[in-house]
């Protein structure tokens, strides 16, 4: 029973996710495939943003414009909310938790 809930709850963040796509591509007039890329290049990059160096972390903050994560969205907030979520979840995987 626990890898069908598991999956359906799988399925129900899969939907959410594009529903939120969906929204924020309508809201801001782009393509839904665009911003959809978007996202999946932004989450690329905070996927891997814990293995940079101060100097390499400072270039990519100034020189890539977060278009997911900063035009997609009324709350501001939201980049810096983001990337502290990923290192948290980073360190807290590397201790063991």
């Amino acid at each position: 029973m626990n890898k069908l809930e598991a999956h359906l709850s799988s399925m129900i963040e899969t939907l959410d996710e594009m529903t939120n796509i969906l929204n924020r591509s309508q809201q801001s007039k782009e393509d839904v495939s665009m911003t959809m890329l978007y996202k999946n290049i932004e989450d690329g990059i905070f996927d891997s943003i814990h293995n940079a160096n101060q100097g390499q972390l400072n270039y990519m903050m100034n020189s890539y414009r977060f278009r997911f994560y900063t035009e997609f969205n009324s709350d501001k907030e939201m980049l810096k909310r983001e990337i502290t979520r990923r290192l948290r979840d980073n360190k807290l995987k590397n201790i063991g938790l």
